[in-house]
């Protein structure tokens, strides 16, 4: 062996600055050998380690995202995923199975959930509901009174009148004798006036029979042409 290369093979030694070697070294019988740990690559000069990016290759096998540390990597989710325990795949997370997570119906997407609101509701938020005051637009649609209940309302009638069948209007109850002409509600010339509650300014003439008629007789209810609801002083 030359003596040169003897002479080098003798100085270079793991005892001494640890070979020369960045992490792990080891004597061998021609010379010292250096070894990087997992996560780590040694380069060319045989001495030196240099961190492995993990995530320029297939992203790492992270499903979502990935994170280089030094020496390894990290493996995240998406909002509204989860990361199993393999560290690498992501589930979506099931936001509706969770208690409360809408006042009313939770649906389930992809990294996501809504939330829906009953009839009668409204959705506030992302999450809640709140009850809609269908009395305060156009009064429900009701001819008279509206009232607001959770969830949904009702019209109402004032007395000697009933709710008709499409559950708006008033008419007069059977046997009832109320007289409604056309013109204008506040026309005290003609001696009509709107009945307390209408939100409606015309009317029109409808005379019912007296209560003696017959009542096999055929007395068809004349058409309304107009919701307005009045009465002779």
């Amino acid at each position: 062996m030359d003596k040169r290369v003897k002479r080098r093979l003798v100085m270079e030694t793991c005892a001494v600055n640890n070979g020369g070697c960045d992490r792990t070294c080891r004597d061998t019988s021609t010379g010292v050998r250096c070894s990087c740990p997992v996560g780590f690559t040694l380069q060319f000069d045989g001495k030196t380690c240099k961190d492995i990016d993990e995530c320029q290759s297939n992203n790492g096998g992270c499903d979502h995202f990935c994170r280089n540390t030094i020496g390894s990597f990290d493996c995240s989710c998406k909002a509204g995923y989860k990361l199993l325990t393999d560290e690498k795949s992501c589930q979506d997370i099931d936001e509706c199975s969770f208690e409360r997570t809408c006042d009313h119906t939770c649906i389930n997407h992809p990294g996501s959930f809504t939330c829906s609101c009953d009839r009668g509701y409204t959705l506030y938020g992302l999450t809640h509901c709140g009850d809609v005051n269908e009395c305060s637009i156009n009064n429900g649609g009701c001819e008279h009174g509206c009232v607001n209940t959770a969830g949904d309302y009702y019209c109402q009638c004032p007395p000697r009148f009933k709710l008709h069948w499409n559950r708006k209007d008033c008419v007069v109850h059977a046997g009832s004798h109320i007289r409604h002409s056309v013109g204008s509600a506040e026309d005290t010339r003609s001696g009509l006036h709107r009945l307390p509650g209408s939100p409606k300014p015309l009317c029109h003439r409808l005379v019912l029979p007296p209560p003696d008629t017959n009542k096999d007789s055929t007395h068809p209810e004349p058409e309304r042409v107009t919701p307005g609801l009045c009465r002779r002083h």
